[in-house]
Parts: C-alpha cells; sequence; structure tokens
C-alpha cells in the first residue's frame, strides 16, 4: 500500500493520514530511535551511549554506532538533529583528549 500512494483517492489517503499512517517506514524508524536518544540526552547531558548499552529495550547504543559508520547516508536534517544533541562524530578525538586529562 505504501508504494501505490498515488492510486488512493484524496478521501483515502486523508483518511490514512488521519490514522497516522506511516508512508516512510525507514524515516519513522529513525525518527524513533532519535526520540530515544535525545531523552536519553535530556536526561544525561550527552550522547556517550555504551555500544550494548539498550534504552526501552532498544539497541541504542548499537543505532549510534550505524549513525557513525553511514554518516554518508544520513540527510543534512539528521545530520542537523544529530549534531545538536552534542553528538560525537570521531571517537578518536574524545578518547585522546581523555588520555590527556
Amino acid at each position: 500500500m505504501r508504494y501505490n500512494r498515488r492510486k488512493h483517492t484524496s478521501v483515502e489517503l486523508e483518511a490514512l493520514n488521519d490514522l497516522d499512517f506511516v508512508w516512510d517506514i525507514n524515516s519513522y524508524r529513525w525518527n524513533q530511535a532519535y526520540e530515544k536518544l535525545e531523552r536519553f540526552f535530556n536526561i544525561h547531558g550527552h550522547c556517550a551511549v555504551k555500544d550494548k548499552e539498550k534504552v526501552e529495550d532498544f539497541r541504542l547504543g548499537h543505532w549510534i554506532y550505524k549513525q557513525r559508520k553511514h554518516k554518508e547516508k544520513l540527510t543534512t536534517d539528521q545530520i542537523g538533529r544529530l549534531n545538536r544533541l552534542k553528538f560525537v562524530w570521531d571517537l578518536s578525538k574524545t578518547k585522546s583528549a581523555s588520555k590527556d586529562d
């Protein structure tokens, strides 16, 4: 149904939108994960989630790893949203800084 969006009548589209129908599942999943990271950030003041750490039964640490690894696949908006949370893209800079302390 998601791929046949153009074949629906305007009434059908409106009804689906009223039900918060998800048209783009990848974007939806990214936003759900981002919201978990945002909650983590609001509580802890950082995005330094351990690799295997779960938040709300979601592997948030692994998701963060994937964002770093595949940064080139993220949209400008997604990168901007992560940057607003002081997201650290290069862990080697933080590790070397902590060794100097």
